[in-house]
């Protein structure tokens, strides 16, 4: 299930963080991204739209894009100072997930939350410190950052994620929150 809103009222910072948080309480829900410059909020997972719009029009006037049933392309608009992380948590069920999301949602800058499930594993977008995530994630569940890139990373396709070495920025990151 994809749904696409367009959220009127959205002006700012404060906006989407009370956009994604109040999405992110809707069950079923994977992946989050809310587009700024659009007013445009896109979700998509195994919900019940009806829920997500009932949610969002608590607080914004709400009109529907479109809503299709099947497929999850999970694309977001980016920006050039993007930072993308991946953590990988130990979510033992929807409402573990729910929670990751929340927390994730508030943090300033981030546009962007994929969470799955199967791998355990949420990513964020935007432009934000990933220290900022790990901190407040490690209060809830225990946290392993997995990869960090910034939009210099992804230009030269360097992504000094996982057990790889890197020099730089992004491998003192991974040291520091990995507590290696």
């Amino acid at each position: 299930m994809e749904a696409i809103l367009k959220l009127t009222d959205l002006l700012e910072d404060n906006d989407r963080k009370k956009a994604m948080k109040a999405s992110s309480g809707v069950s079923g829900i994977d992946y989050i991204s809310v587009n700024m410059e659009d007013g445009v909020l896109t979700a998509t997972g195994d919900f019940d739209p009806i829920q997500l719009l009932e949610q969002l029009k608590k607080l914004y006037s709400v009109k529907i894009v479109r809503i299709i049933s099947q497929g999850k392309d999970q694309k977001g608009g980016g920006t050039a100072g993007d930072t993308v992380a991946a953590v990988k948590l130990d979510l033992r069920d929807e409402k573990d997930k729910q929670k990751a999301m929340k927390i994730v949602s508030c943090i300033p800058g981030v546009y962007l939350i994929c969470v799955t499930m199967k791998d355990g594993k949420l990513t964020a977008k935007g432009d934000f410190d990933p220290i900022d995530v790990v901190d407040k994630l490690k209060k809830h569940f225990p946290v392993k950052l997995e990869l960090v890139l910034t939009a210099k990373d992804e230009k030269k396709g360097n992504n000094n994620g996982g057990n790889k070495k890197g020099n730089g920025y992004n491998s003192l990151l991974l040291r520091r929150c990995n507590g290696s």
